[in-house]
């Protein structure tokens, strides 16, 4: 990049810490973009301290331009997977993050409708417009895919149960049976082999 004519302000006259400097406002910059175009906040920002992290390890100006390259394409792959459309709006992208922070909590919409200004049935027609699903379904598919997680970690379904906040562990059981076609037991159970 730099041989090709790039001019970056001079920051450092260490070349190593000059480039270092120059990728994690690279970083910085990618992961605001990111965000804007649908990645998941705190998985955006929980990146960009892991890209910087690298960085920061790093002796050789041409691994630290390498390795921001790369890591350029993977951010653009986190963005094309994320399940937040680009053209969602603002305070929806507040409510998903606000969702994606608290779902150990019981999360009712009009918390979080609050939470991000505005009214719950304003809310709860941009949200279904946007994310083309109700915001009841939305919490419950994060809170089940959390619940795998947590599974995969060894939590009892009765501790996953409480800590996500379902009513009881049995509603927690048929949830996740109607979302997976199986039981919580039968899904660790599937990983073993």
């Amino acid at each position: 990049l730099f041989s090709e004519g790039l001019v970056v302000g001079r920051m450092s006259d260490d070349e190593v810490r000059q480039v270092r400097y120059w990728a994690v406002a690279c970083i910085a910059v990618a992961v605001r973009h990111a965000i804007k175009g649908g990645l998941d906040e705190n998985k955006a920002l929980s990146y960009s301290d892991l890209c910087i992290r690298m960085v920061d390890l790093m002796d050789a100006s041409a691994d630290i331009v390498d390795y921001v390259s790369k890591q350029a394409i993977v951010l653009s792959e986190l963005v094309r997977d994320s399940d937040i459309p680009g053209s969602c709006p603002e305070c929806v992208r507040a409510c998903i993050h606000y969702v994606k922070s608290h779902l150990h909590e019981k999360l009712q919409l009009n918390v979080v409708a609050a939470h991000c200004g505005l009214s719950k049935d304003y809310l709860s027609k941009l949200f279904k417009k946007s994310m083309n699903m109700r915001f009841s379904d939305y919490v419950l598919k994060n809170k089940l895919e959390e619940a795998k997680t947590l599974l995969i970690s060894k939590c009892s379904c009765g501790s996953v149960a409480y800590h996500l906040s379902f009513c009881s562990e049995a509603y927690f059981i048929a949830c996740f049976r109607k979302a997976y076609g199986v039981t919580p037991k039968k899904y660790i159970d599937s990983l073993k082999y």
